[in-house]
């Protein structure tokens, strides 16, 4: 009798105790999985945030935003100076087409001139379009930064003060807006349009304030 109470109580023993491993196991298996779920989810968000520094030129991207209200400047000052040059395309075929001359160098030139100056207008305007279409895309904070840091042209440092932001806060916003700025304007699709011979992509690591949040 004494011995099939000793194996009964065994027996519960082990029975609990199996159920105390099992319950434990399963709690292990939970964290386990939520472990490797979030180590899964920061990897993912650490490529995505690598992928996107390695696709964005934030040198690029910073300095188009810097030539903003430059460039606009730039396209009234054209804009005054061909009014100042008579449009002689049409008068220049004519000659050429009715054999009552040849071409004027001095004719010449200013056709040149102005075609020149056209499309640089077109160039500017077309960069300005796409500029603006990216500032829709930011958030009201992100929109300040942008108008403080760019379009007044003011320090980092001083941007920094202005917003009540640290260096590491600073450049994590400044990164997030620039990417999502080159993204609205089409990526790599908009470069043609930035890029004359005069800009490079070498540009994107030049000068201190174009350091990266690490």
């Amino acid at each position: 009798m004494a011995f099939c109470l000793t194996t009964a109580i065994c027996s519960s023993r082990f029975a609990a105790a199996k159920k105390v491993n099992f319950a434990f196991w399963k709690e292990g298996c939970v964290i386990i999985r939520v472990f490797e779920w979030r180590e899964a989810y920061g990897t993912a968000a650490r490529m995505g945030e690598e992928e996107m520094t390695k696709t964005t030129p934030y040198g690029l991207v910073e300095s188009w935003l810097l030539s903003y209200n430059l460039w606009k400047s730039r396209i009234e000052a054209l804009k005054i100076q061909l009014e100042d040059i008579p449009n002689l395309a049409q008068h220049f075929d004519l000659v050429a087409i009715h054999g009552k001359g040849r071409k004027k160098d001095p004719v010449l030139k200013t056709v040149v001139h102005r075609s020149e100056l056209e499309n640089e207008v077109f160039k500017l305007e077309r960069r300005i379009r796409l500029i603006d279409v990216s500032l829709p895309t930011l958030t009201p904070e992100e929109r300040e930064f942008v108008e403080i840091r760019y379009f007044s042209q003011l320090a980092s440092s001083l941007t920094m003060d202005r917003l009540h932001l640290s260096k590491r806060m600073y450049y994590w916003r400044r990164n997030k807006i620039l990417d999502k700025i080159y993204q609205a304007m089409g990526g790599e699709t908009c470069l043609p349009d930035f890029l004359d011979g005069k800009e490079t992509m070498n540009n994107e690591t030049t000068g201190p304030d174009l350091q990266t949040c690490s």
